[in-house]
């Protein structure tokens, strides 16, 4: 996908999460969570994980500091998925 352009997923979750997910809405009935809350994080969890293995490759075709940069970038990646995927635990 692509950050700018037609059809742009990022412009989807945005508007997702600016226009429908509000404070009020994160939870359903009963204190669960909304399903449009999961099927946001879940969906954000899947496009991270995504660009992790792409910058990934993109480092294993650089070398130095380019490459190291690119590699604490997946590991940044790596970090905020995980926590994501613990939200997402917690929300079961």
């Amino acid at each position: 996908d692509s950050v700018s352009g037609g059809g742009s997923s990022v412009g989807w979750v945005s508007s997702v999460l600016v226009g429908t997910v509000s404070a009020a809405s994160l939870h359903a009935e009963g204190g669960a969570p909304d399903a449009q809350t999961v099927a946001v994080l879940k969906y954000m969890l899947e496009h991270n994980i995504h660009h992790a293995t792409e910058l990934s490759d993109l480092a294993s075709q650089l070398t130095g500091e380019a490459a190291h940069q690119l590699l604490h970038a997946v590991e940044a990646f790596d970090q905020a998925n995980g926590y994501l995927a613990a939200a997402l635990e917690h929300m079961k």
